[in-house]
């Protein structure tokens, strides 16, 4: 049976503007676990109802997860400060061109600022970052650690995943067979160096961007992702 979840449209400062998320947790129950979804690249479907990322936000807030999933800024409804002669577009394709991903690290600490206030007191959280949002949660992983990370279609073909040889916390990651990003053995020799617990599945018929396989997406993901506490004694 599919479990009553509570959505709520929420503004999270940042820098002094604000950007938009949806915060999703359960109806009857206290959330157990805290989940910080980390979109694609606007260019790339990259917006909070992205198919995937609303996906994984209403379901894990099913399984007892409060979730927060956000605009980044210039997106939506998202304040984004730049030069009066530049259109956001224009801001995220110079992002892009230079790998400048640092520069939108503020969004997401303020992000998972957000979501830890809004989550009982010690309740562990979990990133799940998709294609350009792997990279994301690679660099916020390195300011506050999380309890695991779930990477959907980290763009290896793209950009290299900083820190990601240095993570000793479980790490999910999952692609699709024929995804234009991905790169299978790139990630492999990364895996070869990590000590921590890792993962790699293969969605077989999948592309980058999962159109009707967003369940599959989950239940690949749930293990890591909602059993992070399960070290601390809990049950999941």
């Amino acid at each position: 049976m599919t479990k009553a979840i509570v959505e709520e449209n929420v503004w999270i400062p940042t820098g002094g503007r604000e950007v938009e998320g949806v915060l999703a947790y359960p109806e009857s129950e206290p959330p157990r676990r805290g989940v910080l979804l980390l979109s694609p690249h606007p260019h790339m479907g990259g917006r909070m109802d992205n198919n995937v990322i609303e996906h994984l936000a209403r379901r894990f807030a099913e399984d007892a997860c409060g979730v927060l999933r956000f605009n980044y800024g210039g997106v939506g409804k998202s304040e984004l400060e730049i030069p009066e002669a530049q259109s956001p577009y224009e801001y995220w394709v110079e992002i892009e061109a230079a790998k400048g991903y640092d520069a939108v690290l503020p969004d997401a600490v303020a992000a998972r600022a957000f979501l830890v206030g809004a989550l009982p007191s010690g309740v562990p959280v979990a990133y799940v970052g998709y294609s350009f949002g792997c990279c994301l949660a690679m660099l916020l992983a390195q300011v506050h650690p999380p309890e695991s990370i779930a990477a959907i279609s980290p763009p290896l073909r793209e950009a290299a995943l900083v820190g990601l040889e240095d993570l000793t916390v479980p790490v999910c990651f999952v692609a699709g067979d024929n995804d234009f990003v991905f790169d299978r053995k790139r990630l492999e020799a990364s895996l070869a160096a990590m000590s921590g617990r890792t993962e790699f599945v293969e969605l077989d018929g999948c592309d980058h961007f999962f159109r009707k396989q967003e369940e599959r997406i989950y239940q690949v993901l749930r293990p890591t992702v909602v059993a992070v506490a399960a070290s601390k004694g809990e049950v999941a």
